[in-house]
């Protein structure tokens, strides 16, 4: 009975020490953070700060930025392409259709990934210093609005990409917001409408100083096809409402989907034991962090250490999941999580509350738009997903 009474009160007291020291933890890790970013952002203002990922056109070697010439001829070609005349849509169906690999975590390339790159400073050789931060409790990466002071850095490292260029590419990027009416071939609707009636797309038609869209097969012969022309400000409207309800609701959208193609992956890889094995690997490496954190609250191990282990612990899992990436990414349902993952996280990053059309937004996320009815557009977005949205559209 005595030993019995011994063995309760060890337990009851590892239990009180394992809270504590969990406490203890949290408050040591959120001294060490702050003091981290205090150190990198001191780096930031006097530009000595070193890089800890590269962007595509570059590789990543101590530190520093090394242009990568496989990457770099991509990079030239995206700015040639654009300044010919060519979209964001139009670009990347070139490197698609090309079969141009982009690098081992993404093998398609989207909208977005042409606009970071026309528009990523890092390409002439400069930096700017904390575009996005990490929140301290509940820890997670956001985009920097002004909530904190970016640092722009000249010359950090080599250019691929001349500032004459570079500068072209922005007041081309600035045009295209404002598109004149008077030149043809540059509207972000053009080849994205598709009756639902008949199949046919749309073609564009300015009377009196306005804009409409109207199925081809109608436009020239209107017994073939009901649908009358339907006026652009009625599919940016559309498009602006679409947008503004999957950015208040895209946790509840975006989170569940996810969650049930991923156990759908989990379940088709279920017998492979490569990927069974690193996800194990991976797995114990986070409980290692886990178990560094609590040597380093209880003195066992020294700040600079904890994080040199950590960094190493971290890139391990990096590779491990570039891995997995690999064994799974002919998949259709790993391009699909790829591709939801990709417009959640658009939507995520993009404006709080879209006031007018936003033409990159739309190239991100829309492929096509079928008109069912002149009350009735179905968003066709990248990835399969559908959203219909209704029209306000009087014009006839």
């Amino acid at each position: 009975m005595f030993e019995s009474q011994n063995i309760d009160t060890a337990n009851i007291t590892d239990e009180i020490m394992v809270t504590v020291m969990g406490g203890l933890a949290q408050e040591e890790s959120a001294s060490i953070s702050n003091n981290v970013r205090w150190g990198i952002r001191s780096k930031m203002r006097n530009g000595t700060v070193k890089f800890h990922s590269s962007p595509f056109g570059y590789d990543l070697y101590n530190g520093d930025l090394i242009i990568n010439q496989r990457e770099a001829e991509i990079v030239k070609s995206i700015f040639k392409m654009f300044l010919s005349g060519m979209g964001y849509d139009s670009i990347c169906r070139e490197l698609n259709e090309s079969k141009v690999i982009k690098n081992d975590k993404e093998t398609k390339w989207f909208p977005t990934s042409i606009q970071y790159i026309l528009t990523n400073e890092k390409y002439i050789g400069d930096s700017l210093w904390q575009k996005n931060y990490n929140t301290s409790m509940p820890y997670r990466k956001v985009r920097n609005k002004g909530e904190l002071e970016k640092y722009y850095i000249n010359n950090t490292h080599e250019a691929i990409i001349t500032r004459e260029e570079f500068e072209k590419v922005h007041e081309l990027i600035e045009q295209r917001k404002h598109p004149n009416k008077n030149l043809i071939n540059n509207y972000p609707l053009s080849k994205k409408i598709y009756c639902g009636k008949c199949g046919s797309l749309f073609k564009r038609r300015f009377i009196n100083e306005k804009s409409y869209w109207v199925c081809r097969e109608h436009y020239y012969n209107a017994e073939n096809c009901q649908i009358k022309q339907i006026s652009e400000q009625a599919f940016y409207t559309a498009f602006t409402a679409m947008y503004n309800k999957l950015k208040v609701n895209y946790r509840v959208i975006f989170t569940p989907m996810l969650t049930q193609l991923q156990e759908l992956k989990n379940k088709k890889y279920g017998g492979n034991k490569q990927y069974i094995e690193i996800n194990k690997e991976i797995a114990q490496l986070k409980e290692q962090t886990h178990v560094l954190a609590r040597l380093k609250t209880k003195g066992f191990l020294d700040a600079s250490k904890y994080v040199e282990q950590v960094t190493e612990i971290n890139a391990r899992i990096e590779k491990l999941s570039r891995e997995l990436r690999k064994i799974v990414r002919s998949d259709d349902e790993d391009e699909m999580i790829e591709q939801i993952k990709e417009i959640a996280s658009i939507i995520e990053n993009g404006t709080d509350l879209m006031t007018e059309f936003d033409d990159v937004m739309f190239e991100s996320l829309v492929d096509k738009i079928i008109v069912r009815n002149r009350e009735e557009f179905e968003f066709n977005l990248v990835g399969g997903l559908k959203f219909k949205e209704n029209s306000i559209d009087n014009c006839t």
